[in-house]
């Protein structure tokens, strides 16, 4: 027994390193696209496209899914479904609907023992993580397949719901886990543990441990089991401006965000990184193409040892040895129809792609090397 739950833990550990996961078999349609390419794989998918507003996606390295989880206040529809993609089939799916607005009541609202709203409702006998924007605020962690929103609950954009209901019982910030599985949401025992305008991201050496931020420049841990809570100070100047991302950088156990910088001097691309050993940020300028970072993923790529970006209509990356970023020429924006998809954006270890998701579901794939060492600034 124990010898079969270190191989399935060591799987999984693999595959959240991005190392491609065996039991996984790949796409030819994805493993196959040429070095710096993109390929809309999927389109027409009928699902609730408000999900997608201000919202992210993340990657599921248990199962080999993306989900997304969203929305917004702001669009009348007040989406809270849940939508996964499998890569294998190239195809969404929803997982847990829509809940309507009308049910956002001061009876089916959930709070905590010290009636502090979680953010969420109970409808039909289950419980339901409610509307949000969601940016960076979705992550899985390395022990078990659970998408964790880190994001609150935010303002109400509008007049078709009762502004101080809404307030009162919806503005909540309970810490949301959904088991893709059981198709179904839970919520911590305590409200405050989530925050505003987040950038998440797990290290692997402390899986039950989330890192994330907050725009008003908390930075904090909080294990989702336990609902202890880190405070770990201050977050660089630049960072709140630019709902930056946050991603785990392997190579030197630290977590790194691309902001677009300080709010003074917006054109100024730097690179944050935090120790998750010495507990200490530094911030350094970036040299090359840089993109417009404000508002989007930096997403890992261990292939090639660089981090990714959607800007600017074209997919960049950044090489943390060079300090540099480099743009890719891959013509994406023609494909996804649109310059920033904000947090819409994961990688595909198995397959060795970033996923990125566009207005009406509009599904491409970007592949940026499959031989470590043939593009400057990507290593083995």
């Amino acid at each position: 027994m124990r010898s079969i739950l270190f191989v399935l833990l060591s799987i999984a550990a693999a595959a959240y390193a991005g190392e491609p996961a065996a039991r996984f078999a790949p796409n030819p349609k994805l493993s196959g696209l040429a070095e710096k390419s993109a390929l809309l794989v999927s389109e027409g998918y009928k699902g609730d496209g408000n999900v997608l507003d201000y919202s992210g996606i993340v990657y599921d390295p248990h199962r080999h899914r993306f989900y997304a989880f969203g929305g917004g206040h702001a669009t009348r529809k007040f989406p809270n479904s849940v939508h996964e993609f499998d890569p294998a089939s190239l195809q969404w799916t929803e997982l847990s609907p829509d809940i309507s607005p009308k049910e956002y009541t001061r009876e089916n609202a959930l709070f905590d023992a010290e009636k502090k709203p979680l953010g969420g409702l109970r409808f039909q006998g289950k419980i339901y993580a409610s509307s949000r924007h969601t940016y960076d605020g979705l992550v899985v962690p390395p022990n078990q397949s659970l998408m964790i929103c880190t994001q609150l609950v935010g303002e109400i954009g509008g007049s078709y719901l009762d502004g101080t209901v809404y307030k009162e019982c919806y503005k909540g910030s309970g810490l949301w886990a959904f088991d893709p599985v059981k198709r179904e949401w839970s919520v911590s025992k305590k409200a405050g543990l989530a925050m505003n305008h987040v950038g998440s991201a797990v290290w692997p050496k402390e899986p039950d441990w989330i890192y994330f931020y907050a725009q008003a420049g908390t930075f904090r841990a909080v294990n989702w089991k336990t609902e202890e809570v880190r405070d770990l100070g201050k977050i660089p100047k630049g960072l709140p401006y630019s709902y930056a991302g946050l991603d785990y950088f392997p190579d030197e156990e630290a977590l790194v965000a691309l902001p677009r910088g300080p709010k003074e001097n917006p054109q100024n691309k730097i690179f944050c990184k935090y120790d998750l050993k010495s507990g200490q940020w530094t911030t350094v300028e970036t040299q090359g193409e840089a993109p417009a970072t404000h508002d989007c993923n930096a997403v890992y790529d261990p292939r090639n040892r660089v981090f990714v970006a959607y800007s600017d209509g074209d997919f960049f990356y950044f090489s943390p040895r060079e300090n540099r970023w480099y743009k890719t020429g891959s013509g994406a924006e023609a494909l996804v129809g649109e310059k920033i998809i904000r947090h819409r954006h994961d990688y595909d270890p198995v397959n060795n792609v970033h996923l990125i998701v566009g207005r009406g579901w509009k599904t491409v794939a970007f592949k940026l090397s499959d031989t470590p060492g043939s593009l400057p600034g990507t290593a083995k």
